[in-house]
């Protein structure tokens, strides 16, 4: 998607950050992460962002191309300490051509992983999930997630309810399916949505489905917050072997992919932008590709 002939006053990086930060405050990022403003000034002027999941040399030259002076990416692009940078490695050479040209970088990782509105609610806004409920609340917050407006078709415009003491927010989703389904056909549709080349699961034993947990990226980690919950499947991106040995047979555990699980985050940005500065140039990355290839 490209509104590249939007015209409109110039932004500050702060001010298009804000309109993310509004549906998924920095505060909700796990200890561990490197989520917000990872190159440049927040007072820097730009007239276009580059929304992306990863920050590569080639989305580095697209926002170049495109004349972009922020990237906005779900991963961070500087996730652990550096020591030394080195002008010859890939990274090196995206930092310094970023430096060139001017290009901020900033990341939404677990904060938006967490939000009620993010990656999360995209899978279970497909998967039409009824009385939702986060997983893992994040300390101090709600667990039970307001439902979507029907006929809303945004995630991000989900509406608050008027007794809604705290945010829901945390780690993972998990909803009632509005019909059953068997195994072959959540994981032809999921297929399908995801646009993965092949999904690994801890096998097929005739499982009726109608309760569902849902985790973009690394969620394997959920395991028992879903069985707790009633899910008899955990739909994540990334799992390890181990976890395919404890999920069998009271969890089914369905692993679509890292980068598919998560890829929507550029639309989900997208829809925060533009529905706070409806003209800004704000163009989704046709150049990224999921990293993993298959024989």
């Amino acid at each position: 998607m490209d509104d590249s002939k939007s015209t409109t006053a110039r932004l500050t990086v702060a001010e298009v950050t804000d309109a993310i930060e509004a549906v998924a405050p920095l505060a909700w990022q796990e200890s561990y992460d490197n989520a917000g403003l990872i190159l440049g000034s927040p007072q820097q002027t730009i007239g276009k962002a580059l929304l992306c999941t990863d920050i590569t040399p080639d989305v580095v030259e697209e926002a170049i191309a495109e004349g972009a002076g922020l990237i906005v990416s779900h991963h961070p692009a500087i996730f652990r300490g550096l020591k030394k940078i080195d002008p010859t490695t890939p990274f090196g050479k995206m930092l310094g051509r970023s430096l060139e040209h001017g290009i901020a970088w900033y990341a939404a990782h677990t904060n938006f992983d967490n939000a009620p509105t993010g990656v999360n609610a995209y899978w279970a806004d497909k998967l039409g999930l009824r009385n939702r409920a986060v997983l893992e609340p994040l300390p101090g917050m709600a667990a039970k997630v307001p439902e979507p407006a029907e006929g809303a078709g945004k995630t991000a415009e989900a509406p608050q309810t008027a007794d809604s003491m705290r945010p829901a927010a945390g780690a993972g989703l998990h909803g009632s399916l509005p019909r059953s389904m068997n195994e072959t056909e959540l994981l032809e549709k999921l297929k399908t949505w995801s646009g993965a080349a092949c999904i690994r699961h801890s096998g097929l034993c005739g499982r009726t489905i109608t309760h569902v947990g849902v985790c973009g990226g690394s969620g394997a980690f959920l395991q028992a917050g879903a069985r707790r919950a009633g899910c008899q499947v955990l739909i994540t991106g990334e799992a390890k072997y181990h976890d395919f040995v404890e999920a069998s047979p009271d969890l089914w555990l369905v692993e679509l992919g890292h980068f598919e699980s998560e890829q929507f985050t550029k639309q989900l940005f997208y829809e925060c932008i533009k529905k706070k500065f409806p003209t800004f140039a704000t163009r989704i990355s046709e150049t990224e590709h999921c990293p993993v290839c298959y024989f």
